[in-house]
C-alpha cells in the first residue's frame, strides 16, 4: 500500500519516495532555511516502517540531538504503549534503553518522579516491587490488564541480556560477500549525539519492544548547516492516515484492528460490524502509526 503525505512548506502533496526528493528542491523550503543563518549540524532523516511501508516520515534533528532524543520522538509519535526496552543499530554497534531510562521510571509505573541519586538495582532485582499494581497502571494506561500482567511478568524474569542484534538493514555477519565470520557487536547507551555517530548517505535501524517489535529503517538524507527553527526536531512531512477496507466484508471503512489476528506486515482491519465476531479484547483502534494493532498501542 501506498501513501501520499503534505509537505509541510509548499503544501503539496507527494509519495513517500517523491517526498524525499521533493524535500531536497522544494523551493518553500530553500526559502525557509535561508532565514535560519547557523552553524549547527542539522541532519535531514528518512524514516520508515520495515514491513508497512505505508507509514514513514521526514524530519530534520539537530546533530547535537542525542539518540536518546531521537528515540524519546519516535516513541511519541509513533509507538510508546507499555514502556518497552529499545535499540538504534548503526554500524557495529547497539545503543540501547535501559529501565534507568525515563521511559519506566516516572508515571505511569512510579507513584512519582524517579529519583536518579537512588543506588542502581542489584542484578535480579524484581524491579515490580517498587512499581505501582498493574491494576492501576491498566487503568492510567487505558489498556488491559492481561497486557499489563504480561509486562510485569517480563521485568520480574528479564532475559540474561538483551538482544545484540536484531533483524535490521545493517549485515550482522562480516567478511567476504557477507558470509565471514560472525562479529560481535558493541553495546552503549543513547547518549551519542547523532553528530558523533551519523555520516551522510548512513541507513540504521531501530528497534522498539524486543517482543512484539516495530522496527524502523532510518536514512540520513542530507547534513546541512543552521538553526533550527522551534525546535530540535522538525516534522517536514508525514504519511496521511492510509485508509483500510474491512478484510472481512471487503465493503466497509475498517475503523479497528484485531490484534489477535494480525502479525508483522499484515493488518487484519475490520469494520464495525466484523469486529463483532472478534474478541472484544483483542481489538485496537485504527492509528496512523506503524505499531497499529500490536500490544497495548491506542495511539
Amino acid at each position: 500500500m501506498k501513501t501520499n503525505g503534505v509537505c509541510a512548506y509548499c503544501k503539496n502533496s507527494y509519495t513517500g519516495s517523491g517526498m524525499t526528493r521533493h524535500l531536497k528542491a522544494c523551493k518553500a523550503r530553500q526559502e525557509a532555511i535561508e532565514k535560519q543563518k547557523g552553524s549547527t549540524p542539522i541532519f535531514h532523516l528518512r524514516i520508515q516502517d520495515d514491513y508497512l511501508s505505508q507509514y514513514w516520515m521526514n524530519i530534520e534533528i539537530s546533530g547535537k540531538s542525542t539518540l536518546y532524543d531521537l528515540d524519546q520522538f519516535l516513541r511519541d509519535i509513533w509507538l510508546e504503549c507499555c514502556g518497552h526496552l529499545s535499540s538504534f543499530a548503526i554500524g557495529d554497534t547497539d545503543y540501547e534503553s535501559s529501565l534507568e531510562d525515563d521511559y519506566l521510571l516516572d508515571e505511569p509505573f512510579f507513584e512519582g518522579p524517579f529519583d536518579p541519586n537512588l543506588p542502581p538495582l542489584p542484578p535480579g532485582f524484581d524491579i515490580t516491587k517498587i512499581l505501582r499494581p498493574p491494576e492501576e497502571v491498566a487503568k492510567i494506561l487505558g489498556v488491559p490488564i492481561e497486557q499489563v500482567k504480561e509486562l510485569f511478568e517480563m521485568l520480574r524474569t528479564p532475559p540474561p541480556a538483551p538482544p545484540s542484534f536484531f533483524s535490521s538493514p545493517m549485515p550482522m555477519f562480516m567478511g567476504d560477500f557477507g558470509l565471514g565470520d560472525f562479529k560481535r557487536r558493541e553495546q552503549r547507551d543513547m547518549s551519542a549525539t547523532l553528530e558523533s555517530v551519523l555520516k551522510d548517505d548512513m541507513e540504521f535501524g531501530h528497534i522498539y519492544d524486543f517482543g512484539s517489535s516495530t522496527e524502523l529503517t532510518l536514512k540520513v538524507q542530507e547534513i546541512r548547516k543552521g538553526k533550527m527553527a522551534k525546535s530540535d526536531i522538525n516534522i517536514m512531512a508525514r504519511n496521511d492516515a492510509p485508509q483500510y477496507m474491512c478484510v472481512e466484508c471487503g465493503r466497509k471503512k475498517a475503523v479497528v484492528i484485531c490484534a489477535g489476528c494480525s502479525w508483522p506486515g499484515n493488518i487484519t482491519a475490520l469494520c464495525e460490524n466484523c469486529s463483532k465476531n472478534h474478541d472484544e479484547y483483542s481489538l485496537l483502534p485504527l492509528v496512523n502509526s506503524p505499531r497499529t494493532g500490536v500490544c497495548g498501542y491506542t495511539g
